[in-house]
């Protein structure tokens, strides 16, 4: 793992007139990265290999008013945070979310009547909706949502006080949006995953939680089906707990304690397995259930080996196993 040393000046954002605030570069150990442009150096000074953007088309950029979304309970103090406009297109009034990719805006997000949706510019590599807002060098607590509107509720409810991001494209495109924005969602200790509570918007959050770290993501469980839902119908209380009491997200596979320590059975008999070889087996006393083993010796005496001997012998018993392997880099 690379050891962030500081912030600095990028150089590529500065050859385009970015990184006004002068930190959008992250010195580690052993290379620099961008959060903002993807600039990437080893520590030799070579450039590594970057991700090949498609070239952004100038295009006409929509303007329009910060008003209220009386709708929405959306005020214009949090429309005009995240810029978020309202104008007219051919006559029907249009919503305007902007997108940017290292400071320059790249695409807008339209909204139309009747949820009709489409893009001026593009989407393609761009930051989340609302990520040029908050400083790269990551937090404690990042919320995500499946849309601009929830990502506004959610910051209003909060009173700006942790960062809320949105995904650009929906639920369909939001593994995909993560991953172009992996570095700087893994630079805060938490995310919480605030989608909606439909069977397409609970996919995509487990899709996301599978990109993260253990124990980083968190899975938030909403009264209705969206944030925006929620304040409509006056429960922000209920909407601020879902966010806070939001669970761990962890494979099917693995339980966490707090999820089995009620249920288990003190006095449960205790199993005795045979090793296959019948020296241990006597020795030992077989292997006992609810007991740890650790075994222990010099490098290359062959631990591994014995281990994966005792795993095989268990699954050719037709039990199942569980093993976590970790790697010493010494």
């Amino acid at each position: 793992m690379s050891t962030l040393l500081r912030k600095d000046e990028c150089p590529k954002c500065v050859s385009v007139g970015g990184d006004r605030s002068g930190d959008n570069l992250g010195v580690y150990d052993d290379h620099v990265y961008c959060f903002k442009c993807g600039y990437h150096k080893n520590n030799k000074g070579v450039t590594m290999q970057e991700e090949k953007l498609e070239e952004v088309k100038e295009f006409k950029v929509l303007s329009g008013s910060y008003i209220d979304l009386t709708d929405r309970g959306i005020t214009e103090k949090t429309c005009r945070t995240y810029g978020y406009q309202v104008t007219r297109v051919n006559g029907k009034e249009v919503h305007v979310a902007n997108y940017y990719r290292g400071g320059e805006l790249i695409g807008q997000h339209l909204r139309g009547p009747n949820k009709q949706f489409a893009w001026k510019g593009s989407a393609k590599g761009a930051e989340l909706f609302g990520q040029s807002l908050w400083k790269s060098t990551g937090g404690k607590r990042l919320i995500i949502t499946e849309g601009e509107i929830d990502c506004m509720t959610v910051n209003q409810v909060l009173n700006g006080t942790w960062p809320v991001l949105s995904i650009p494209n929906g639920a369909n495109s939001a593994a995909k949006a993560i991953k172009d924005n992996l570095e700087f969602v893994n630079s805060y200790n938490e995310v919480v995953l605030c989608f909606d509570m439909d069977e397409p918007g609970q996919k995509a959050a487990l899709e996301v939680a599978e990109l993260l770290p253990p124990g980083k993501c968190r899975i938030a469980k909403l009264p209705y089906k969206d944030a925006n839902e929620c304040m409509q119908n006056a429960q922000t209380k209920q909407l601020v707990s879902a966010l806070w009491e939001a669970q761990a997200y962890s494979p099917d596979e693995i339980l966490h304690i707090s999820k089995i320590v009620d249920t288990v059975d003190t006095m449960a008999e205790v199993k005795v397995y045979p090793f296959p070889y019948d020296g241990l087996s006597e020795f030992l006393i077989g292997q006992r259930s609810g007991e740890i083993s650790l075994w222990c010796s010099g490098t290359g005496s062959g631990k591994s080996t014995i281990l994966r001997e005792l795993m095989h012998h268990h699954l050719e018993e037709g039990r199942s196993v569980g093993c976590i392997i970790g790697f010493n880099e010494g």
